[in-house]
This record gives structure tokens, C-alpha cells and sequence, in this order.
């Protein structure tokens, strides 16, 4: 995973892909995952007539089994979606282990995890992130509108990326490279101005974990 997890850039963020997924797993399925691979290099997938991408071998492997994946589970998040890398995710419900998720991203091969998210819908949502600045107000952005955590009044339309100020010219030489998150622009906490860290956005699980502050 990434040390940043959420970078800016001029109106766009980058989502790291295993910071995002992290929000929504719990263990991986080791056994699960291996026997996957097995199956994904069996040579009959190496025949001209036998043309299935990944993740319909996935779903073969998943029905060979008895998993059951709904209509609509079968998830596809390319780059315009924020994330760095495109992703695949297959939602199953195997009898012996509960909710899953088998998920493929970039050119790494799939991983069968537990699925912990209260709802399916935590998968389709990507570009929504939390903002917390230094004095503690908590913020979260999606789709062009900040809402407070807590807050009593609706959502702001607004545009919260801004040019870094650390980066900005002065009298000291500073360059890009030293920007917190390498891009020259960052937010800023429409209360305080303080500066925000940024980071995937929480999502409700069954198995609540304790994220890293």
C-alpha cells in the first residue's frame, strides 16, 4: 500500500487501490486464493477456442464451487473513477466461508478476501474521501460537494483543491518535491484554513476494524 493513500492534484484526486480495498476486507482467504491461481493456470485456458478474460475464469471458478455471485456483483472501476490502477471486483457468497470479494487490480492476480461491508454498494462508491484538519473538524468530499461531519447544514458545492502554500514561491527555494503529496496542491479546512489530511473514505463494516489514525 502506499504511504499516501489519497493524492491531489489540480481538480482530481489519485486513490491508492490497496488503501481503498483495505476499508472494505478483512482477511485474505489463503487457501481460497491459491486454489484460484491453480485454476486460472490450468492450460485449457491456453487454447484459442477457449476466449474468457479473467474475470469470466473467475466466475467458472466461482460457479465450479457453488459460490453464488448476484447480478450486479460483478464490479469494474476503471481510472476515470479516481482509482490509479483499474480494479475488478467478483462479490460471492460461498456456503462454507460468507461474503467474499475476488479482486484483481492492475496486473496483479486476483484475491479472494472477506467481504466486511454492510452493503454491496460500498464497492460501486469510489471518489468520496475524508478531510480532517489539525484543530479536528471532519469533512468528507464527493462529486463536488464538502459536507461537515456532524454538521447541522447540507453539503457546499465547492471546489476544495488549492495550490499548496509550502509550495508556493518565497524567498526559500521550494520545489514540488517537497509538497506533502508530491503534486503542489492540497485542502484546506473551510473552517480554520488549516491544512487537511486526506485519506479513503470510511466505510461501515460488519467487522469494524481500527484504522490506522
Amino acid at each position: 500500500m502506499s504511504s499516501t493513500p489519497v493524492r491531489i492534484g489540480r481538480g482530481y484526486l489519485d486513490i491508492d487501490p490497496a488503501a481503498w480495498i483495505d476499508r472494505r476486507v478483512g482477511d485474505c482467504v489463503a487457501e481460497a486464493t491459491t486454489a484460484l491461481h491453480e485454476y486460472l493456470r490450468h492450460p485449457i485456458f491456453n487454447t484459442p477456442r477457449v476466449a474468457l478474460d479473467r474475470t469470466e475464469r473467475v466466475l467458472l471458478w466461482c460457479a465450479a464451487r457453488q459460490w453464488q455471485v448476484t447480478d450486479g456483483h460483478v464490479i469494474h472501476h476503471d481510472e476515470s473513477t479516481g482509482l490509479t490502477e483499474p480494479m475488478s471486483v467478483v462479490l460471492a457468497d460461498a456456503a462454507d466461508l460468507g461474503a467474499l470479494a475476488i479482486i484483481e487490480y492492475g496486473q496483479r492476480w486476483p484475491t479472494v478476501y472477506r467481504d466486511v461491508t454492510t452493503d454491496p454498494g460500498h464497492w460501486l462508491t469510489v471518489a468520496t474521501v475524508s478531510l480532517t484538519c489539525p484543530s479536528g473538524h471532519l469533512w468528507e468530499w464527493s462529486d463536488g460537494h464538502i459536507t461537515e461531519i456532524g454538521a447541522t447544514i447540507g453539503a457546499q458545492q465547492r471546489w476544495p483543491m488549492a495550490p499548496c502554500r509550502e509550495c508556493a514561491p518565497s524567498e526559500v527555494e521550494t520545489s514540488q518535491a517537497d509538497c506533502p503529496d508530491s503534486g503542489g496542491w492540497a485542502i484546506y479546512c473551510p473552517r480554520c484554513d488549516g491544512r487537511c489530511r486526506v485519506d479513503t473514505a470510511e466505510v461501515p463494516t460488519l467487522n469494524p476494524k481500527l484504522w490506522a489514525l
